[in-house]
């Protein structure tokens, strides 16, 4: 889950308009591996402007749907599995 803008684009190699893909995953070459990479506001987006809570709120639990948090299974994986 990138936050903001600049690590969006680090990650993603691309132009990223942030308020419009905040949410979406894409896919990035990270370390020779293949990553999904969740684009997401910046948290003090938020207390500039109230209207992007719900956006970041929905961006975070996506990502830990995506970790597998909660999952039965136990879901989040360990470093030690990397």
């Amino acid at each position: 889950m990138t936050l903001g803008k600049v690590p969006s684009e680090h990650l993603l190699d691309r132009s990223v308009a942030v308020t419009n893909e905040a949410g979406s995953v894409d896919e990035a070459r990270l370390g020779g591996c293949a990553r999904r990479v969740l684009v997401s506001l910046h948290p003090a987006a938020t207390l500039y402007d109230a209207s992007q809570r719900e956006a970041f709120a929905a961006a975070v639990a996506e990502a830990a749907a995506l970790a597998g948090v909660g999952a039965a299974d136990g879901g989040q994986s360990r470093l030690g599995d990397y």
